[in-house]
């Protein structure tokens, strides 16, 4: 239940990095987190969308790592908005509010972003050809690799968290959207990723807790990993002919997505979807390895790192050149 309702022209109090006033133009839309609005710097008159974060999430308490320890989510958006966006694909919290007087719900402005599709419609459009699906999974593995060399991780890979749109001159523009997740590795603000993109060890709990693993660099490497396999073959790498023939239970979920997973493509291709198939057999031999070992039968008792989203990046170009 929504705590507040701006309207049209009323005027809100930003304080951080530096004390700002936007103007409410319209309401977008609600999430699980809040609610968004479309703002106007009124200095500067610039478009922004507004955050209205609310109930558990701005009140969370869980570790950041450092400034001494525990912090809010809301200390961790205004560090964010201070230090600002490491690549211009991410969409970054600009200016935050102080908490309210129940400490239950703050603001924050980020770039708005107009014209752009959700990474979905890529994956269901069937006229992109291989060369533009790898130029567009390019541009969207760059700022993720940005994040994983700073030690930080995105934690929450989906179709959903990335817009793209085509430019005039046929190259990509991708956003990433929801970065106030953006953590450092093995730190969580409660939140557990998306779905069947979620790596087989956030899957299945960990024998010595009890409890699946939170999100990290390698967790994103998976779900990246089934993203861009996606986009490529317009399926889900572990969707075999298993899944699909067994009840949609949660516990035929842990089986498939975790517990066992079966990467049914591989060198043999025996995958029974012949559409899916065909497009495999399109993808280049060093990126065919690169998911192979990916999604190997035994990826939730790996011996060995996924292999990073650099070394993924070079097989990329390695197989589509500019």
């Amino acid at each position: 239940m929504k705590q507040m309702n701006f309207q049209a022209g009323q005027i809100l109090q930003l304080h951080a990095p530096k004390p700002t006033q936007v103007r409410v133009l319209d309401f977008l839309g609600s999430g699980e987190q809040g609610d968004v609005y479309k703002v106007q710097d009124v200095s500067t008159g610039e478009l922004l969308a507004l955050k209205h974060l609310y109930n558990r999430f701005a009140n969370n308490r869980k570790k950041f790592n450092g400034m001494g320890g525990k912090m809010a989510f809301h200390r961790k958006c205004m560090l964010m908005a201070k230090e600002g966006s490491p690549h211009p694909a991410l969409v970054w919290p600009k200016s935050v509010s102080l908490m309210n007087k129940d400490r239950t719900s703050f603001l924050y402005t980020m770039p708005l972003v107009e014209g752009y599709l959700p990474v979905t419609a890529a994956i269901k459009n069937k006229q992109l050809t291989m060369q533009q699906r790898a130029k567009l999974v390019k541009a969207m593995a760059e700022p993720i690799m940005v994040l994983h060399r700073m030690g930080l991780i995105y934690g929450d890979i989906s179709d959903s968290n990335f817009l793209f749109k085509i430019n005039p001159d046929g190259t990509f523009s991708v956003r990433v959207i929801d970065c106030e997740n953006v953590n450092l590795e093995k730190y969580n603000m409660g939140l557990g990723g998306t779905g069947d993109y979620r790596a087989p060890e956030q899957i299945v709990p960990d024998p010595a807790t009890g409890k699946p693993q939170v999100p990290s660099i390698q967790s994103d490497i998976h779900g990246f990993g089934v993203l861009s396999f996606l986009i490529f073959c317009r399926h889900h790498p572990l969707d075999g002919e298993l899944v699909l023939a067994e009840p949609d239970t949660p516990e035929n979920f842990i089986k498939h997505y975790g517990k066992a997973p079966h990467f049914s493509f591989g060198q043999n291709n025996n995958t029974p979807f012949p559409l899916a198939r065909t497009r495999w057999a399109q993808i280049p031999e060093p990126l065919k390895l690169y998911y192979c070992h990916l999604f190997s039968d035994d990826c939730l008792h790996r011996q060995t790192p996924r292999r990073g989203l650099g070394d993924f990046m070079k097989l990329l170009e390695m197989s589509y050149p500019v």
